[in-house]
């Protein structure tokens, strides 16, 4: 919330940073002139000094409360429509196949589908 922001310190960012960044959880993609062993070195040189673990905590399980509406109204001259539904997990086996789907279908505003074929091609919608 805007009041919680106030109160978060130099400290907690620190320790965010430390439960999130290691080495562990890197996911790194190197292409060009370079051969294993050079890349072995600046991997080293870069990430040396990071956590082999991350150390998060669980998030809990919720059940998400369906079938809410919620109306708010705002001064624009167009509808604004968002709609949520729960989720896939990182631990899915599904999980990036699902984000790639997501992707394809309306993920990314200016290159999904569901954007070229609302917007581009019907006029439909400005974004």
């Amino acid at each position: 919330t805007k009041d919680s922001l106030t109160t978060i310190s130099a400290g907690d960012i620190k320790a965010f940073h430390k439960a999130n960044f290691a080495r562990g959880g890197l996911h790194v993609a190197v292409v060009g002139d370079i051969d294993a062993a050079a890349l072995s070195d600046k991997l080293d040189e870069v990430f040396g000094d990071l956590p082999e673990k991350q150390t998060l905590a669980p998030v809990a399980d919720v059940t998400p409360k369906l079938g809410q509406q919620l109306e708010v109204n705002y001064d624009l001259p167009q509808t604004s429509l968002q709609l949520a539904w729960p989720g896939v997990k990182r631990s899915d086996p599904d999980f990036f196949a699902t984000v790639l789907m997501n992707e394809i279908l309306g993920g990314s505003t200016f290159t999904s589908r569901l954007f070229a074929e609302v917007r581009e091609k019907r006029g439909l919608a400005y974004g």
